[in-house]
């Protein structure tokens, strides 16, 4: 069971950054985040990259108490962008070209968002309220 354990670990991984935004004066400070994740082919499809940014959203709002957080994937990525919305992020933005691929160039992506609210209230089983 240890082996199996360290070997999960060891197919995955994710990211949280803390964010300041974009210079605005009086913004305030450690409100925003950036998630992201890897997962090696072999655990692709099996559910890993949504508990981990599930985990992620968990982190930025019920610990650290961040408003929003944002994450991208490149628009021929279908899968990526499912895992985002299965984490109950939803698609803010299509960038065309402004994603960087090694073997592709430059590639459109998406841009992705949830605020704590909505993830408070997906939490309790409803459907997110916007305003």
């Amino acid at each position: 069971m240890a082996e199996r354990a360290r070997s999960d670990l060891r197919s995955h991984s994710g990211f949280l950054d803390i964010v300041d935004g974009m210079g605005q004066p009086g913004k305030p400070k450690r409100t925003e985040g950036v998630v992201g994740y890897i997962v090696k082919p072999d655990a692709a499809g099996k559910g890993v990259a949504t508990e981990v940014t599930r985990g992620l959203l968990r982190a930025a709002f019920d610990h650290l108490g961040l408003r929003r957080v944002t994450a991208g994937c490149n628009a021929d990525n279908p899968a990526s962008a499912r895992v985002l919305e299965k984490a109950g992020m939803r698609r803010e933005q299509h960038g065309v070209e402004d994603s960087w691929h090694a073997e592709l160039g430059w590639v459109d992506g998406y841009q992705y968002a949830i605020l704590a609210r909505e993830w408070q209230h997906a939490v309790r089983g409803g459907s997110p309220q916007r305003s």
